[in-house]
């Protein structure tokens, strides 16, 4: 199918988002590693190996799309944990 849609010059962009779905194995994963925010959905973006296992789940459920571009959307987690204990200011963010 992807092949088709780029024969036609046309590409599909993969939006992905920091929430994990409860009962999600990459939410398990994340819970157990202890890189999810106060409301035990969004990943914490700022750890760097929770930004590494993220990839590594993106890539393991994404990249066999053959999608070219790929948009993380979302604030996270600005928006995404208001009830979390941890706020960091957005210049604080990760390097």
């Amino acid at each position: 199918m992807m092949q088709t849609i780029h024969d036609l010059n046309a590409h599909l962009m993969v939006s992905i988002w920091p929430h994990m779905s409860p009962g999600g194995e990459n939410r398990q994963e994340m819970l157990q590693n202890g890189f999810l925010l106060g409301n035990l959905s969004t990943y914490d973006a700022f750890n760097p190996e929770a930004r590494k296992q993220y990839w590594k789940q993106a890539q393991k459920d994404y990249l066999c799309t053959a999608s070219t571009p790929w948009w993380c959307d979302c604030t996270e987690p600005f928006e995404a944990d208001w009830k979390g204990a941890v706020k960091p200011e957005p210049e604080d963010g990760c390097g």
